[in-house]
């Protein structure tokens, strides 16, 4: 949990969804991060017009959470 409240925090200059997890829109495109009630995870789910900007997206900010743990 404390990872989407550095979410909300890391991305509050960008339109952001708190509907079920921590939603953030970009220009080409939006991520989630939601996490698990079952697990002690969190996923990314990332969408854009392509595979490899999705992609690039959701390592983005798999990067900047790996930052946050460090």
């Amino acid at each position: 949990r404390l990872i989407l409240a550095r979410a909300r925090e890391a991305w509050a200059d960008r339109p952001v969804d708190l509907t079920d997890g921590v939603k953030v829109r970009l220009q080409d495109g939006w991520f989630i991060l939601r996490a698990s009630n079952t697990e002690p995870i969190v996923r990314v789910i990332a969408e854009s017009a392509t595979d490899e900007r999705a992609r690039a997206i959701a390592e983005s900010v798999l990067g900047e959470i790996g930052r946050w743990l460090a």
